[in-house]
């Protein structure tokens, strides 16, 4: 029922794409970024935080800290280890 609307959608929106009149939002990049930085980091920062918690005797069951901590590694890590990487990666590789 959906299959024709769908993939007629899909081939519009590539075509505009292809054709160079999509425009480029740079706060949804900059979401993509931080949302796929959460998902990368999401992990170590709960564990992190569950360390934290064990070593000073806090109690674990409030989850608030380490949703915060991944945000916020989500939001400034794309800035950090990206720029990072790029200017470790211009002085290792000449030209």
């Amino acid at each position: 029922m959906w299959g024709l609307p769908a993939a007629l959608l899909l081939i519009g929106a590539l075509s505009y794409e292809r054709n160079g009149r999509l425009r480029k939002v740079e706060f949804l990049r900059h979401i993509g970024d931080a949302s796929y930085a959460i998902y990368l980091s999401h992990l170590i920062t709960i564990a992190f935080c569950k360390y934290i918690f064990d070593e000073t005797g806090l109690e674990t069951g409030n989850a608030s800290l380490s949703q915060q901590l991944s945000l916020f590694a989500g939001v400034l890590s794309p800035a950090w280890l990206g720029n990072g990487m790029l200017l470790r990666t211009r002085q290792t590789i000449p030209g």
